[in-house]
């Protein structure tokens, strides 16, 4: 099934690499069989001696300050008890803050009581959230 005429077909140079290619092939496969089977062979010798004799991964020690874990436990409960001693604030503020807006009439004393619990709900947000 050889067929010689492979650049007659077309006059594109990249036929005439495909032809010489195929052409090699047909005639001598048991040839390009080989050259495989020896590429093969050097790529697997060639991984492993590369994976014996590469330098070994060493694992750096992981160094912890005791203080650093100390400081951030005592803050991590601080804030939580923070945090909790908040909530009980903002409940308490949250339930002023319905009372007063469930009145149809708000007198003076109503007004302000509200401003101030809006503001110490902001001062609460600040020290829950000092970044901001």
């Amino acid at each position: 099934m050889k067929n010689s005429n492979y650049n007659q077909e077309n006059d594109n140079p990249d036929n005439d690499y495909q032809g010489y290619f195929i052409e090699r092939l047909e005639r001598n496969p048991k040839m390009v069989f080989k050259a495989m089977i020896l590429i093969l062979g050097v790529s697997i010798v060639g991984s492993v001696l590369y994976s014996v004799f590469k330098e070994p991964y060493v694992r750096k020690p992981l160094v912890v300050k005791s203080n650093s874990i100390e400081n951030t436990l005592s803050t991590g409960l601080g804030g939580l008890i923070n945090a909790g001693s908040s909530i009980n604030e903002i409940k308490d503020l949250d339930s002023k803050i319905q009372t007063i807006l469930a009145k149809k009439t708000l007198t003076k004393q109503d007004s302000t009581e509200l401003l101030n619990s809006l503001n110490e709900l902001q001062i609460i947000q600040k020290r829950l959230n000092p970044k901001k």
